[in-house]
């Protein structure tokens, strides 16, 4: 499979949701009962291009897939394309980077997640789950991630009664192989899925602006 070519990688995954899988959103993750099933969860983080987030998005669809997208608002947001996907079915969220923004100032980036979440909301986004942005290589004296917001302010989410992508996926109670796309690991995506353990879910996370060929 040539990296980023999104073609090979949907017939991909309609073979290993048909075959193997119960293709879920994400915020359904507390709702899993593993006796029963193996799951398949397909992250979209949408960093830039919300149009071809919106063409990955009806891929799926015709593939009978859905998927958790999640927006930085900062670079990716248009109300229209939002609103679209969650009409197609799958799960809307926000990819949150306030401490970046703000550059670790807690409380500005508080008041900026605050007023996004309430922004999405007005607007008819369905939002359940929010996932933290990592910028790779990005240093910071007074932070290590934007997930550290909920450690200083540790109500934010029950307040606002969001959940955050990676405590739902730390706090599972069954086993889920987490693959993703990021750089080296791209080579290896298409191996990795195939090989999946026979028990074990699945949990897969893409970037939408990366693969672009024969959109």
């Amino acid at each position: 499979m040539y990296p980023y070519r999104f073609q090979d990688l949907k017939n991909l995954l309609i073979q290993i949701d048909n075959v193997e899988y119960q293709n879920v959103p994400l915020y359904t993750i507390n709702s899993f009962d593993r006796t029963q099933l193996r799951y398949l969860i397909i992250r979209c983080d949408v960093e830039f291009d919300p149009l071809n987030a919106l063409k990955f998005a009806y891929l799926l669809k015709d593939a009978n897939l859905i998927a958790s997208f999640y927006f930085r608002l900062d670079t990716a947001y248009d109300r229209n394309i939002l609103l679209e996907i969650q009409r197609m079915g799958h799960e809307v969220g926000f990819h949150h980077n306030c401490l970046d923004l703000t550059n670790s100032n807690y409380e500005l980036a508080k008041d900026i997640f605050i007023n996004w979440v309430n922004k999405l909301r007005n607007e008819g986004i369905n939002l359940r789950t929010v996932s933290g942005h990592s910028e790779l290589f990005r240093y910071s004296r007074n932070y290590d991630t934007n997930l550290d917001l909920f450690d200083k302010f540790p109500y934010l989410l029950n307040s606002l009664e969001l959940k955050e992508a990676y405590s739902l996926y730390r706090n599972i109670r069954f086993s889920i192989n987490y693959i993703g796309d990021n750089f080296y690991r791209v080579a290896r995506l298409k191996n990795s899925i195939i090989n999946n353990g026979k028990n074990e879910s699945l949990h897969i996370l893409l970037h939408t602006h990366r693969w672009r060929e024969k959109l």
